[in-house]
C-alpha cells in the first residue's frame, strides 16, 4: 500500500495537470540547488553503505536454501512493493486519477445503496457521536490543551521571578546547595558507619 499510494502522489505531482493556479513556476537555483544535490548524494551513499551489506547477507543465501534461508522475507518485500509501483503505474501513468468502483458498476450500486439503507442503530449512534464530540472530544482538543499552556505560562513567571540577575544570590544557591550535598552525604556515611544502611 506504500509502495502504491507512494507512486501515486509521484504521477499525479510529476505526470497530472495542476489542480489549482500557481502562477509562474521555476526551479531553485544557485545554493539552494547545490545544497539538494549534496543531500540527495550523502543520504543515497549513506543508505547504500549501511543496506547494501545487510540485503546481500539476508540474499546471499538464497542459493544454498531457496525456500528457507532467511533472505526470503526481503525478497518477498521487494516484490510487493514493485507490485505496488507497477499496479500505481498502471493505474495513474497519465497522471489521472481513478475513480472505484466505476459508475455504473454492480459495486457502485451497492454501495449507494448500503449508503441510503436506514439503520436501527443510526439514531443512537449518532447521538452517542454528538454528546461525544460536544462534551468530551472538547476537554482533549480545547479544555486539556487550555489548561496545560496556562499552567506552563504560570510555572515560567514563577521561575521567572527568581531570576534575579544578582550574581551573589546566584553564589549563594549553588554555596546551599553544595552544602546540603555535603550534609547529606555525611549522613550515609554516618549511618552506613554505624550499621545502621548496609
Amino acid at each position: 500500500m506504500t509502495a502504491y499510494y507512494t507512486g501515486r502522489a509521484y504521477l499525479l505531482t510529476f505526470h497530472g495537470q495542476p489542480r489549482s493556479f500557481t502562477g509562474r513556476l521555476h526551479l531553485a537555483g544557485g545554493y539552494m540547488e547545490f545544497s539538494l544535490i549534496v543531500l540527495a548524494l550523502l543520504t543515497l551513499i549513506t543508505g547504500l553503505a549501511q543496506l547494501g551489506p545487510v540485503i546481500y547477507a539476508d540474499v546471499a543465501p538464497l542459493a544454498a536454501e531457496p525456500t528457507t534461508g532467511p533472505g526470503v522475507p526481503v525478497v518477498a518485500a521487494v516484490a510487493v512493493c514493485l507490485a505496488g509501483l507497477g499496479l500505481a503505474l498502471g493505474l495513474h501513468r497519465r497522471g489521472s486519477d481513478v475513480v472505484w468502483p466505476p459508475p455504473g458498476s454492480a459495486a457502485a450500486g451497492l454501495l449507494r445503496l448500503r449508503c441510503h439503507l436506514r439503520h436501527p442503530l443510526r439514531g443512537p449512534v449518532r447521538h452517542i457521536c454528538g454528546f461525544l464530540a460536544k462534551r468530551v472530544d472538547v476537554i482533549f482538543s480545547r479544555n486539556a490543551p487550555d489548561y496545560l499552556g496556562e499552567s506552563a505560562i504560570q510555572s515560567s513567571q514563577t521561575v521567572g521571578l527568581m531570576q534575579s540577575g544578582s550574581l551573589r544570590m546566584y553564589a549563594l544557591a549553588v554555596a546551599a546547595g553544595v552544602a546540603i550535598f555535603i550534609l547529606f552525604t555525611y549522613i550515609c556515611l554516618h549511618q552506613m558507619g554505624a550499621g545502621g544502611v548496609s
